[in-house]
Order: C-alpha cells, then sequence, then structure tokens
C-alpha cells in the first residue's frame, strides 16, 4: 500500500502545529554576552557537489575468444559474452574473471540483466540463454527460425524482447515462456533494444529507422510506430531517458536526441573527431563514452544535446596508449568498457557532496558527514530475532548493507542532537526545546539499536558501531543564523523528508520485525520535524526580519540541493523482498520526496517566512485558519 495524500496531510498538519506552538519559558531577544566564550575557529563550507573520475587503467581479460559485450547484474556481477559461446564473469565487480559454462559453441553477441539473479544472453543461429543463479539453459524462441539474434533487452521481473537478421523482433511479458513476434512487416536488421517501460519497446534498425512498439496492457495488443532517426546510418544503441525523451548512437558514433516521444529528432554538435560508443548513466547523469576512451557529459535540453569532455587537471582523461571501444557499461561507481584488443578500460566514479555549514546536522566536522566504523559485537543490535522466511543470499546481503547504513546514521543522529542541545543552551533557548532535543537524542538510540539490529540479522552476525570521531565537533554554535540555516537544511527540510520517506516504508513493510521498527521511526521522525519548525518560528522571533530574510534565501538552496538528491537517485532494480522488509525502490524514493517538499515543506516555509505573524494553535486546531500556500515547483 503507497503512502497517499492523507500521508503528506497528516505530516503538514503537525509541522504546522509546530510553527504556532508557543515557546515554553520564552527568552527575551538575545543580547551579546559581555565576554564571549572562545571557540575553535569554525571557517563555513559553501555547499557544492561533483564526481571524480579516477584515471583509466587497461588490464587483460582471460584468453580464449573475443568479448563483445558487457552487462552488469543486479548484484553487482560483471558479465562479457563473445566468440565461441564464452561467457566471464566477476563477482561484485572485482576479482578475477571466471568462465561461466554457457553450453553453446555458438557466437554470443549481447547479454543484459533480466531480473536481480537473472541473466540474458543471445547470439547466431537464434540462441537464446538464460542465467537464475546456477547456470545457463537455453530457451526457445518459437517461429525465430533460427536467425542470428543481435540484441536482448529487459524490463524486470517479466518482459523482454531478443532482436537479429531478418527484422526478427521478439516479445515476452512472462519471463520467457512466451513468445510474440512483432515488427514483421519489414527484414531490415534489428540492431539495438530498450524498454523505457514495460509496455514500450525501441528498436533501433540496420537502416536508420526506429520501430516504437507499445501496448495498452491487453493480451497481444501491440501497435507499431515506425520514424526515420538518421535514413541510411545503422543505429547500434538507443536508451530510453524517459518515456518522451530518447536517444539514438548510431555507428558511425553520431549521437541523436528526441523530446516528443520520437517525432522529431536532431543530432547532436559534437566538436570532436572521437566517434561516440556507448551512453552510460551512473554518477554524472548521463555519460558518453568515445572510441578512444575518452568521457563526455551529456546534457539534455529541448534545444538539442550539449557534449562536455570530462578533465582531469592533466586534461582529457583517456587511456595513454590508443585503444577502441567496443562497448561499455556503468554504475554509479565505475564505468567498463570492452576494447577491440579484447581488453577492459576501467575508471572508478567517486560522487562527493559537501553541503556546508559546518557542526550541522547529520553529524558534521569540517562540512563532512561523520559516521562510526563499523563493528562485530552486540551492544547495539537486538536479540532473538531470526529470519521469517527463506531470503536469498544476495537480498540478505543488500538488506544487511541498507540497514547498515541506516543503523550508522541513526548513531550519529544521537551526537547531532547532544551538540543540539548544547547549542540551544548556549542560544538561550526556552526549557522546553532543550527538552525535546534531548527526547530526540533518546529516540535516535534507540533507532539506532533497533536499525543495528536488523542489519545484525540479515548479516547473520552482530554488528555494532566503533569509536565516533569527535574531534572538532563541538566548535561554533553561538551564532542564533547559522544554527537555525543548520536547523532548516538538516532539521525542518532534511527531517521532514525522512518521516514522509520511513511512512512511506512502513506502509509497504510486511516483514514483522522491519514493520515495527519503522512504526516507531516513522512516529519520532515526523516529531523531529516538528521540533525543527518549532525552534525556527522561536529562532525568527529572535533574530527579526534579517533572519527571516537568510531563511528564505537558505530555504531555496536547501530545496533546490534534495531536489537534486532525489533525481540522482537512478534505477530500479531491487532485490527479491526488498519492500516487504522497509526498504524503497528508487523510483519510489523519487516521488516521495518530490511530494514532501511539494505539498509539507513549501507550504511551512510560507507560514514561517510569511511578514506576518503565524496564526495562533487555537485557531489553525479549530480549522478556522487554513495554511497559506506556495508556489509548486
Amino acid at each position: 500500500m503507497r503512502a497517499d495524500r492523507s500521508s503528506s496531510a497528516s505530516l503538514l498538519h503537525l509541522c504546522l502545529l509546530g510553527l504556532v506552538a508557543p515557546p515554553s519559558a520564552a527568552a527575551g531577544r538575545l543580547e551579546p554576552a559581555r565576554e564571549p566564550a572562545r571557540v575553535p575557529e569554525c571557517t563555513p563550507v559553501q555547499p557544492s557537489s561533483g564526481v571524480i573520475i579516477g584515471e583509466p587503467t587497461l588490464s587483460a581479460l582471460p584468453e580464449g575468444g573475443a568479448m563483445v559485450d558487457l552487462a552488469i547484474g543486479g548484484d553487482g556481477t560483471h558479465w562479457a559474452v563473445g566468440e565461441g559461446g564464452r561467457v566471464l564473469y566477476r563477482t561484485y565487480g572485482s576479482g578475477p574473471w571466471t568462465v561461466s559454462a554457457s553450453g553453446t559453441p555458438r557466437d554470443l553477441n549481447a547479454i543484459t540483466m533480466g531480473d536481480y539473479s537473472v541473466m540474458w544472453a543471445v547470439g547466431d543461429a537464434g540462441t537464446l540463454l538464460r542465467w537464475q543463479g546456477e547456470g545457463w539453459s537455453p530457451v526457445d524462441v518459437p517461429r525465430s527460425g533460427g536467425a542470428d539474434l543481435q540484441d536482448v533487452a529487459a524490463w524486470p521481473p517479466l518482459h523482454g524482447a531478443v532482436s537479429g537478421a531478418g527484422g526478427a523482433l521478439h516479445l515476452t511479458d512472462d519471463g520467457g515462456q512466451t513468445w510474440t513476434r512483432v515488427g514483421s512487416r519489414r527484414q531490415t536488421e534489428v540492431t539495438a533494444l530498450t524498454f523505457p517501460s514495460p509496455l514500450q519497446l525501441l528498436a533501433g534498425r540496420a537502416d536508420g529507422s526506429l520501430l516504437i512498439v507499445s501496448s495498452s496492457g491487453a493480451e497481444g495488443d501491440w501497435t507499431e510506430m515506425e520514424v526515420a532517426v538518421a535514413p541510411g546510418q545503422p543505429l547500434r544503441a538507443v536508451y530510453a531517458w524517459d518515456s518522451r525523451i530518447f536517444l539514438a548512437v548510431t555507428e558511425a558514433g553520431a549521437l541523436w536526441s528526441t523530446w516528443d516521444g520520437g517525432v522529431r529528432w536532431q543530432r547532436a554538435e559534437i566538436e570532436t573527431d572521437d566517434p561516440i560508443r556507448a551512453l552510460v548513466p551512473g554518477g554524472l547523469g548521463l555519460t558518453a563514452v568515445h572510441d578512444s576512451g575518452a568521457l563526455s557529459r551529456v546534457d539534455l535540453y529541448p534545444a538539442g544535446i550539449q557534449l562536455a569532455p570530462i578533465k582531469s587537471d592533466a586534461g582529457t582523461l583517456r587511456p595513454a596508449e590508443r585503444i577502441h571501444v567496443v562497448d561499455a557499461v556503468g554504475t554509479p561507481q565505475q564505468i567498463i568498457a570492452l576494447t577491440t584488443d579484447g581488453r577492459l578500460l576501467e575508471q572508478q566514479v567517486y560522487e562527493w557532496f559537501e553541503p556546508g555549514h559546518p557542526c550541522g546536522r547529520p553529524f558534521e566536522i569540517d562540512g563532512r558527514a561523520t559516521l562510526a566504523p563499523v563493528a562485530a559485537g552486540g551492544g547495539w543490535n537486538t536479540d532473538g530475532i531470526g529470519l521469517t522466511e527463506d531470503l536469498p543470499a544476495a537480498s540478505r546481503a543488500a538488506l544487511a548493507a541498507a540497514w547498515l547504513q541506516d543503523a550508522r546514521a541513526e548513531h550519529a543522529s544521537v551526537a547531532s542532537f547532544a551538540r543540539f542541545s548544547l547549542r540551544l543552551l548556549a542560544l538561550g533557548a526556552p526549557a522546553g526545546l532543550v527538552a525535546d532535543a534531548q527526547a530526540a537524542m533518546g529516540d535516535e538510540i534507540r533507532h539506532a539499536r533497533v536499525c543495528f539490529g536488523l542489519a545484525s540479522r540479515y548479516a547473520g552476525e552482530p554488528l555494532a558501531p566503533g569509536p565516533l570521531p569527535m574531534a572538532g565537533a563541538l566548535c561554533g554554535g553561538e551564532d542564533l543564523a547559522a544554527v537555525a540555516v543548520e536547523v532548516l537544511r538538516e532539521g525542518a527540510v532534511g527531517e521532514t523528508l525522512g518521516a514522509l520517506l520511513a511512512e512511506e516504508m512502513r506502509q509497504r513493510a510486511t516483514d514483522p520485525q522491519a514493520r515495527a521498527a519503522l512504526d516507531e521511526i516513522a512516529a519520532d521522525e515526523a516529531r523531529h520535524a516538528q521540533m525543527a519548525w518549532r525552534f525556527l518560528r522561536w529562532a525568527v522571533e529572535q533574530g527579526g526580519e534579517d533572519l527571516r530574510a537568510q531563511l528564505a534565501e537558505a530555504a531555496e538552496q536547501a530545496i533546490a540541493e534534495q531536489r537534486a538528491a532525489a533525481d540522482a537517485v537512478t534505477g530500479d532494480i531491487v532485490p527479491a523482498g526488498w519492500a516487504a522488509h522497509g526498504r524503497l525502490r528508487p523510483s519510489a524514493q523519487r516521488r516521495v520526496s518530490r511530494r514532501a517538499l511539494r505539498q509539507v515543506v513549501r507550504p511551512c516555509l510560507a507560514a514561517l517566512l510569511a511578514p506576518s505573524a503565524p496564526p495562533d494553535r487555537e485557531g489553525f486546531e479549530a480549522g478556522g485558519v487554513h495554511p497559506p500556500t506556495a508556489p509548486m515547483r
């Protein structure tokens, strides 16, 4: 069950109550101390973000035949296929490559992920192979006529397509049990496939045309539309950014795009004679991999595509020796490519984000979020929790990593609220705010224990936090404006989003332990968000119009940061049991984050930053005062 508008409305109501609730034992307007306490210097850091691309490295693949295509499985395993039925893999994208017996001597031409633990590979003479954790098995495609299959695409968990010579194009919506042939009106070779959605398939052809196959959802109800992309130029790859924005790469390395579902196409102006070989989604959004191994950032605009070379201090990033790229794939952490001489080109991708304003929440020191390392042992995890179902090993590992990340963040929040309590005392805040901060610290201790317990449960061993770094953690804290901006960004905006995300996770979870944990976390995070808004109301009363203006500027920046963070969550492949055990698909994270910003954060900001005083609590609760509206973005 999805969290609907009522979740947003309830949270909006709670946060607005924080704005209209009178502060307890309100202090007077702050006066400068006669002898300010001496604290270590703490230089402000401006918010910034970026991606660092590591130096390219070349390595040899095991000998035995040329490899022609790459893919990355849902569990992070790297796969490569090539001549003579050769299949290689390496677990979690590192370590040595291992030969996987495909059971066929025929050349394999393409491979893709079918589901979290399922891979599909196609090859000559109608070869279609399926991997499901233990080995490769052949799959029969009726009416294929033994034509060479050139490409394969999938939309997990059940939709797939294979294509090849003679216009062969076959679709399945049941994981390969049955197949439907489409696109039979022309005999032009289909060279590239991709799914924008389960009900739409893009098929690039050797004559430069694109076949768009769509369905209304009814069985066998497929319609076809042909469009000209690059007449006479074979399409080597097609990509879908969403249901309307498509991209195509020709065999010659030209890049084309459309913003209207394929009706009108524009060719990108590429200021280099280095052809494009692949487009890779990942940490940079969308990256073009060129024939030489050089990389370019792809910026999408309705007026056309702009490419910007990705450079290091020494210039454009490319291998020192001359190579030619065959194909490339990537993750937010890595870009890998095959070369014509059978080697592997790899470049690490390091995303970073400096949120600015040191000493703020989450627990930041010198502008960087600080987390404790993970240690084995008890003390922070709940005991006696066993798995209630037989989860695959890959699912347990993924769930352990996800809950461990949450556990470390909740543990750091204990320190964050402890420091916030000290800052409230330094600012002369009302006793009620100090008491709320102290209570929140206790909440975070419980959250950390619950999350470490769940991580330990899925990992099969007790996990706990190690020592939390503290050097420089208490610098600053006496500047009302600085603290208010920190609370706005990390509390009012960040915890409001966190509360709605936790509620969405709670509503989807069916596992009893995960559901019980999220029951507690969602309710507590909503109260923490309310506390942040209540502090900001008090801060504005103390700081006056100057502080209100600073917060208005900081609010737009904070919303932009959160919107960018939500849009950066890409992909939608999750392991078995993900939602049942309290986790969200990336698409759900994006949707909930945007809704929280639109339906909760902006109305609360409008109430906080309005020139007039907020409405009284009794009037709001009686329904006589409606929250002010704000522009929806």
